[in-house]
């Protein structure tokens, strides 16, 4: 009977050894037991630990729970079920998709990670909405609503120059940015739509146009008063013909000129009969050139009567310069 009670007590506290903590706290009362062995000198209870956590039962505020926080669980601050070390947002309730943290519009990502949180949006964009679906986030489009281009913050470009149409005076037409995306065809540095000569290369400050030789402004000059006619009547006289004649080569070296020819007259006689002779006049220089080979798309002429004097109409030399047919240079097509 010595025997066996010996041996009993033998197995009994080998098994106390052997058995691993954690298994002894998940035995039955009964057979966890009542004290350990330790060293030659040890005393019986003090490595207890029913919960297997490795804190000891006499140092474990939770001597029957499981924890790590002092023999205790970790800390669970917004009640989501994740405990406060391994929750990512630890004082707001969360998803534990998203590691603890709330999605407020839903879309999948996590508001601390997501640069849109109140607008439901798109995970390869941050979270943020594209309306048009150009890839360009709504916050950082330009054109929210107009498919563009990322190189052009979402705005779209419909010539192609580089240029978004908003920012674009030529939308339509390819043009480049010193020009605000409008062509320049004669490269004058003046865009087409405000060119007034955009085949011909001219000046910025002459819209575009090319500038009125000195020599020719000249001839401009002499026909004021080298243009002739017979007293009260509209015919020509001979000696008109060498200066008209060199304004006709002028016209014929420079395409891009077109001429307005305007009749004027003194104050002598009837107004009416006045501004019908200016005229006339005017008309006559247009035929004359038109003659000699100038295109009458060309020629525009008119007449004003005594209504634009450069003299004084009281002495005969007034007189004489009022009566005159000035010539001018236009560059713009002239409407009949």
């Amino acid at each position: 009977m010595k025997k066996i009670t010996s041996l009993f007590i033998l197995t009994f506290l080998l098994g106390a050894i052997l058995i691993p903590n954690k298994i002894q706290a998940q035995m039955p009362g009964s057979l966890v037991p009542l004290f350990l062995v330790k060293g030659a000198t040890g005393h019986l209870g003090e490595n207890d630990d029913s919960d297997g956590d490795g804190v000891k039962d006499a140092a474990d505020p939770c001597p029957n729970i499981w924890g790590k926080m002092n023999g205790c669980p970790w800390k669970d601050t917004d009640g989501d079920g994740l405990s406060d070390i391994e929750d990512g947002c630890p004082e707001v309730r969360g998803l534990k998709e998203h590691n603890g943290c709330p999605d407020t519009d839903g879309d999948g990502v996590a508001d601390n990670e997501d640069s849109c949180p109140e607008i439901k949006g798109l995970k390869e964009l941050g979270g943020c909405p594209d309306t048009d679906g150009d890839g360009v986030a709504d916050k950082n489009d330009s054109c929210p609503k107009e498919k563009g281009l990322k190189e052009l913050s979402g705005c779209p470009d419909s010539d192609g120059d580089g240029i978004a149409d908003k920012d674009d005076t030529c939308p339509k037409i390819k043009g480049s940015s010193a020009l605000n995306g409008c062509p320049d065809k004669d490269n004058d540095g003046v865009a087409d739509n405000e060119d007034v000569c955009p085949d011909v290369a001219g000046l910025v400050a002459n819209k575009g146009c090319p500038e009125v030789k000195a020599a020719e402004l000249k001839v401009f000059e002499k026909a004021l008063n080298g243009v002739k006619f017979q007293s009260g009547r509209d015919r020509l006289t001979t000696s008109s013909y060498p200066i008209l004649n060199q304004v006709v080569d002028i016209m014929k070296n420079n395409s891009s000129y077109n001429l307005k020819i305007d009749g004027h007259t003194d104050s002598s006689g009837d107004d009416t009969k006045n501004l019908e002779l200016s005229k006339k006049r005017a008309k006559a220089v247009e035929t004359y050139l038109v003659k000699k080979g100038i295109e009458e798309k060309r020629l525009k002429s008119n007449g004003f009567g005594e209504t634009v004097p450069v003299a004084d109409n009281k002495t005969s030399k007034g007189r004489a310069l009022n009566r005159r047919v000035e010539l001018k240079v236009e560059f713009t097509k002239l409407v009949k």
